[in-house]
């Protein structure tokens, strides 16, 4: 275990009770420590479970994975790349039938996940630096795209 990690456990073990202010410091105080024993090539980014690289190029059908709707990390399948603009649906494994477009079926990760109706638009080089890796089954989101299409039509026609 890292010595500033184990030197913060043992200041909590001498004390019966610690206030949410203690920690909130301490722990500052522990992440200071552990980031300046790290060389900048050395820092690690965790964004919730996912593992993301940066790749040089962005097309339709790759998933990227990033933070929307206050913060919170979602996967986004990548519908259009207009100018700077990378237009993408958001995946969710919760069922709630007026955002759902489409159960995914044909995708290891997120089979038995939904993508919903629900269009993000976010900048080129923030989706190169948030790509995870290719969408398995292109005729399924080709099938995703069109039904997204026809949803959209139908709501402002």
């Amino acid at each position: 275990m890292l010595h500033p990690i184990q030197t913060l456990i043992n200041s909590f073990e001498n004390k019966p009770t610690i206030s949410g202010k203690e920690i909130k410091v301490k722990l500052h105080e522990l992440s200071q420590k552990i980031e300046s024993g790290l060389d900048k090539s050395s820092l690690v980014v965790v964004n919730g479970t996912g593992k993301t690289i940066t790749v040089d190029e962005i097309k339709p059908h790759d998933v990227i994975y990033t933070s929307m709707l206050g913060g919170i990390p979602h996967y986004l399948l990548v519908h259009k790349i207009v100018e700077d603009k990378v237009f993408c649906l958001m995946f969710t494994s919760t069922h709630k039938d007026y955002l759902i477009l489409h159960e995914v079926k044909n995708d290891r990760m997120f089979k038995g996940n939904y993508i919903t109706n629900t269009y993000f638009s976010i900048t080129l080089s923030e989706a190169k630096k948030c790509f995870v890796r290719c969408y398995e089954d292109k005729k399924e989101s080709n099938i995703v795209f069109r039904k997204l299409t026809t949803y959209y039509k139908n709501l402002f026609c």
